[in-house]
């Protein structure tokens, strides 16, 4: 039996061969170019990785006769890795143009979000997720940005809102829920402690520690926050206590966090006496 360049392609990537694979495919293009051809070899040369493939499969995708919203995302994912941010979100607004539905244009959204804020533009992401529908998600996402923007009072109020409409859309006792509730009081406790909100940051990392106990940073900031507060022998005890149960990686995240904040030396220091 006779096998076509494409067919032999395609049992390369199965098994893992991706140089015999992209050999096949460059025959492929030379005897009988299509869309599946253009897509399979701009994958293998993505997943090859050098700027040199990733340019070449950025080149095959803008081949294709009819792409798709998916043929976009890879576009965008491309150019991410290229550094091209500007090229990277143009190819996501096509994709979210082409989307197949709510949800995926939803999901497609939050991407284009996320490359606005990779390349620092805060203002067009806010922008861009203020226009979105006002559900718990697209306020963790203002949050999010306000966050970036050091803007630690909007932050929170963001934030706020969110876990008022997760808690609205949930019932009690939603584990899966609650994971996402944990992460939104993680994130208004660091917005409260950043505006000096010390009281409100504190009961947010106390409720989140119910949510996820065992989290060795949030006995870690509520010590932070004891030290900011003046409890100087709370604040040695939680932080003590914190690092005692955290991993050497977590650790040196802690000390990094303490070498970094000027007015926290004086901690380091009770620490390593």
């Amino acid at each position: 039996m006779t096998y076509t360049p494409f067919q032999r392609a395609q049992a390369f990537v199965e098994a893992g061969d991706l140089d015999e694979a992209l050999t096949a495919l460059h025959e492929a293009v030379a005897t009988d170019a299509n869309d599946d051809v253009y897509r399979l070899r701009a994958a293998v040369q993505r997943r090859l990785r050098s700027e040199e493939y990733l340019r070449a499969a950025a080149l095959d995708l803008e081949k294709l006769g009819n792409p798709t919203s998916t043929d976009y995302v890879e576009q965008s994912i491309i150019f991410e890795q290229l550094g091209d941010f500007s090229a990277a979100i143009r190819a996501m607004m096509v994709a979210t143009d082409l989307a197949g539905g709510p949800s995926e244009r939803n999901r497609l959204v939050e991407q284009h979000v996320r490359l606005l804020l990779t390349r620092g533009d805060t203002e067009k992401a806010l922008e861009l997720a203020q226009k979105q529908p006002k559900t718990w998600r697209w306020m963790q996402w203002m949050g999010d940005i306000a966050a970036q923007s050091d803007d630690s009072v909007a932050a929170a109020r963001y934030y706020s809102a969110a876990i008022s409409l997760l808690t609205s859309a949930t019932e009690r006792d939603d584990r899966f829920a609650d994971a996402f509730r944990a992460r939104l009081l993680l994130a208004r406790a660091d917005a409260h402690r950043k505006s000096g909100q010390f009281e409100f940051a504190d009961a947010d990392y106390v409720t989140a520690e119910q949510l996820t106990p065992g989290d060795p940073m949030i006995p870690f900031y509520r010590g932070i926050i004891a030290w900011q507060r003046g409890d100087r022998d709370e604040a040695v005890g939680l932080v003590r206590n914190a690092m005692d149960h955290a991993n050497d990686m977590v650790q040196d995240t802690m000390r990094r966090v303490l070498v970094d904040g000027e007015s926290f030396s004086g901690l380091l220091d009770s620490m390593d006496a």
